[in-house]
This record gives structure tokens, C-alpha cells and sequence, in this order.
């Protein structure tokens, strides 16, 4: 079955009085339910967005119709426009990215079989071209994203289930039509994981890999440098741990959440600070193979499905989640507070002028490690190397401070 949804939006206090730091770090942000989408319900399907739209498309509805199908979603009317179909054959697990002024889409399996064709969209004349094929085995559910002038795909699978997981990067060249392999991805070869980009690196995470015996999902995050070509290792939480989750960035951050066992959390990444923060969950409900894409600083998630009592559900729903920004309260204790030295090896001071009451230390799970009324000469020295929030209580409100630990 399909589901639909009446358009509500759902709007949480970035920090409220009287609960802990760990449930008021983890309502950060709101989720905004869109216009649904315009054609029907389906899972597996394409994004990417270009400039100030994003697009979906392909995927696969009821009785297992696999979509041919694409559409151009318009955030400042939130419409939906059919535009131009992809290629001949419909599609699933493909996958997308976009490079300047064109989209860029491809490979999946068409009827069980992998394909490895590659298409560029000109959302000026509504035009899909076809462009050098993958060189990697075709494959359904690789992660693809953009670096500057240049697109990236790699991971995922030539059956889409599982077994046979893949570890291959390509870098594909719009000027000249070409791919290059690159080193392959980090960690261990896997299926159905996340993958996005932010400035200058990219970065893939979670997913699964199937050992002989039974399939292992996973919780590591990597960052690929393209000006070294290798693979670094990031920070990562136990709570990340997923497969068929859902990711996409904003201008500075990064965001994965979802996945399986319709999971709704969402964790969002700092890549200045390499740490995790939990912010506020989807507000729709849990799912598989979800589409996303971001605009600016808001990111966009639809699409998917579940299964209930009720057999499948197929879902046609779009959600926006927006940033929280500070509010006037916040930037002002934020500019009266400073915490110094920071980073730090031992000890912490807090300078200011206001009354402190009391000074909450979390780690980035949110768990608390220390509470003072002191403000000069905390000692963390005992403390993991990591990152840390101070949520300080003053007589005026409450904000948080992130330090870190060396």
C-alpha cells in the first residue's frame, strides 16, 4: 500500500528549561513536513538537488513497478514539476550527484539485472544525456556525492542484496567525460551505506557487509581527501550504527540518520571539530531506503518504505529540516561566556561577568561527566581526549559550549 500525508510542521525550542542536557542537545533543529510528492509512493529512487531545486525520481512503487519517472521540487513555492524521464529502462538503488548547473544520475539494476549507465540532466531544457559509463561493476545502492568540478561514486553492491559488497571509488570528470579510479574506500567493503560531502572532502559511513554467515552493520565514518587521494578515519558513536539510513550535508555540517529497524534519530557531524551531536529526530515516520538532498542549509528527506502488520508501506511525504539558529538569549550569554584555554589539556576557566549557578560537563554522547560551581580551575585532566559541552547555568538562562580535550 501507499501512504499519504496531510502537510503539519513540527517546531521544537532549541533548548527548553528544566530537562537534561542530553534530551535538549537531541531536539536541536525543527522538521517541517512539505508538499508531498507529486507522483507515486516508491523507495529506492534517485536525488540530488541543483542550485535552489532539488529532484527525485525512478525507484520502485506497488507491484514491484520499477519508475522511469522524474520530478524538480521548488522549496520557495513547494511545488512539484514533472520533468524529463531518465533513460529508457526504469530503475532502483541508482544513484546521484550534481556538478555545477547539471545532475548527474545512474547506474541501479533494472529487472534484477546491475546496470552501469550514467546520465546528465540540463534542467535548462528539461534534457537528460547520456554520458560515459561507470567503469565499476554495475551496481545498486553505491553512495555517490560532489567535490568541486568533480562527481565521486563508490561502495554497493552488483546483486542490490546481500553478499558481494564492494569497496571501488571512481571519480567522474564532466570536462573531458571520463572516470578514474581512485583508492578504494577505507573501511571494509560494504552495501547500502551514506555518503555526502562537505567543502572540500568527502565522507562515507555506515552500511553493512555480509561475513559468510550473517550481515554486519556498521558505524564508522570516513573522509576522503581528493587532493591526497586517501581515506582518514573519523571520530564515530556507537548510535550510528545502521544500514539503508539516509545522509546529506549542509553548508558546513552533515547529517545521517534513519535506517534500519526504522530507526527516526538523526546525528549531525562537524567536520571543524570531527565530533557527533544527536538532534531532533524525524518527525515522520521510520523507514527504508529513504531519498534526500539539500538546498542551502536545509536538507530534504521523502520517500522509503516500511513493513507492518499491514504488509508494505510505501511512502510519497517530503520533510525539511532547517538548522536551529541562536536565539537573541542565546548569542548573548554565548558572547558574555568565555571558555579558555581551548583546546585543553587539564584545566578549564570560564570567564564573565554573570552569576553562574552551575556547570554540567557532557561527553558528545551526552552523557554527564562533572558538575561545578566553580568556574576557574575545573579539572578535566582524568578526562578521554575528545569532545565536551559545558551546559552552563547562569542567572539570566542557559547555553552550551563545546570544548575539546587533548
Amino acid at each position: 500500500m501507499s501512504k499519504s500525508f496531510q502537510p503539519k510542521i513540527i517546531v521544537i525550542l532549541f533548548f527548553c528549561a528544566f530537562i537534561s542536557f542530553n534530551s535538549a542537545m537531541s531536539q536541536i533543529g525543527t522538521w517541517t513536513q512539505k508538499s508531498n510528492f507529486a507522483g507515486f509512493a516508491r523507495a529506492r529512487a534517485i536525488s540530488f538537488s541543483i542550485g535552489t531545486k532539488g529532484y527525485i525520481g525512478t525507484g520502485r512503487g506497488e507491484n514491484n513497478m520499477d519508475a522511469i519517472d522524474f520530478w524538480e521540487y521548488d522549496p520557495q513555492n513547494d511545488t512539484w514539476t514533472q520533468k524529463a524521464d531518465l533513460g529508457n529502462t526504469g530503475r532502483i538503488g541508482g544513484t546521484g550527484f550534481s556538478i555545477g548547473n547539471k545532475g548527474y544520475a545512474g547506474i541501479g539494476a533494472s529487472n534484477g539485472q546491475p546496470k552501469s549507465d550514467i546520465w546528465e540532466y540540463n534542467p535548462q531544457n528539461n534534457t537528460w544525456v547520456q554520458k560515459a559509463f561507470y567503469p565499476g561493476i554495475g551496481k545498486s545502492n553505491a553512495v555517490s556525492f560532489n567535490i568541486g568540478n568533480f562527481g565521486y561514486v563508490g561502495t554497493g553492491s552488483p546483486s542490490g542484496t546481500i553478499g558481494n559488497e564492494t569497496k571501488d571509488f571512481w571519480e567522474y570528470n564532466p570536462a573531458n567525460n571520463s572516470w578514474s579510479q581512485k583508492t578504494d574506500f577505507g573501511g571494509i567493503q560494504r552495501n547500502r551505506a551514506i555518503g555526502f560531502s562537505i567543502g572540500t572532502k568527502g565522507y562515507i559511513g555506515t552500511g553493512y557487509h555480509f561475513d559468510g554467515t550473517r550481515p554486519i552493520s556498521f558505524n564508522d565514518f570516513w573522509e576522503y581527501d581528493p587532493q591526497n587521494n586517501t581515506w582518514t578515519e573519523k571520530a564515530s558513536v556507537q548510535e550510528l550504527e545502521r544500514n539503508n539510513g539516509v545522509g546529506f550535508s549542509t553548508d558546513s555540517k552533515g547529517y545521517i540518520g534513519m535506517g534500519y529497524n526504522y530507526k527516526t534519530d538523526f546525528w549531525q557531524y562537524d567536520p571543524n571539530t570531527n565530533s557527533w551531536l544527536q538532534v531532533l529526530s524525524f518527525s515522520g515516520e521510520g523507514r527504508l531506503f529513504a531519498s534526500s538532498f539539500s538546498i542551502g542549509n536545509k536538507g530534504y528527506i521523502g520517500m522509503g518504505y516500511s513493513v507492518g502488520t499491514n504488509g508494505t508501506i510505501l511512502y510519497n511525504d517530503l520533510w525539511e529540516y532547517e538548522e536551529q539558529p541562536l536565539s537573541l538569549l542565546e548569542i548573548e550569554l554565548q558572547n558574555k561566556l568565555k571558555v579558555y584555554p581551548n583546546p585543553t589539556t587539564n584545566i578549564i576557566n570560564i570567564s564573565t561577568d554573570l552569576n553562574i549557578i552551575e556547570i554540567i560537563v557532557f561527553d558528545s554522547q551526552g552523557k554527564e561527566q562533572l558538575k561545578t560551581t566553580k568556574h576557574t580551575g575545573i579539572n578535566i585532566s582524568s578526562f578521554s581526549s575528545g569532545t565536551y559541552y559545558l551546559n552552563i547555568k547562569t542567572a539570566t538562562g542557559e547555553t552550551v559550549k563545546k570544548i575539546i580535550k587533548n
